[in-house]
């Protein structure tokens, strides 16, 4: 899985990062901030209706919430700061079941990018096969 960002437009973070106010805008911005193959994992868990399962998956999982926690301040940062507008749009005061209110509100949007507020992601296309995108990166994987 790769690192997971939260910048907007062309990968580069802003000067001043925006923190999102709503859990949907979260969600949104998380799922522009994947690369097509951590996409493409949970585009074809959630087309199968099935949560991830297996450790790999719960390994992407966990790694993915915490992208969410840090990269829109769940947690106090270095500078005290915290997203308390977020915090309390999720109805949760701890971040870890924040980042679940906003990863499972993302896992419910991630079959339809083309309805984000802010448009899908770069990369992102409806003639896309993503379990085939899925299917190459585990056989590249098991390659290493």
């Amino acid at each position: 899985m790769t690192d997971v960002q939260v910048y907007d437009g062309d990968g580069v973070p802003p000067e001043k990062p925006e923190w999102p106010k709503t859990t949907k805008e979260a969600a949104e911005r998380f799922l522009r901030g994947l690369s097509k193959e951590d996409y493409a994992f949970l585009y074809t868990q959630a087309l199968e209706d099935e949560q991830p399962s297996g450790m790999t998956a719960l390994r992407v999982v966990i790694e993915m919430k915490r992208a969410i926690r840090n990269n829109f301040a769940l947690w106090p940062r270095e500078d005290g700061k915290q997203n308390n507008t977020l915090l309390d749009a999720t109805g949760h005061r701890h971040p870890d079941d924040a980042s679940a209110v906003i990863f499972a509100e993302a896992y419910s949007l991630i079959k339809c990018p083309e309805d984000f507020e802010a448009g899908p992601p770069s990369w992102w296309s409806p003639d896309v096969d993503y379990e085939q995108v899925l299917k190459d990166l585990e056989q590249e994987l098991g390659e290493e």
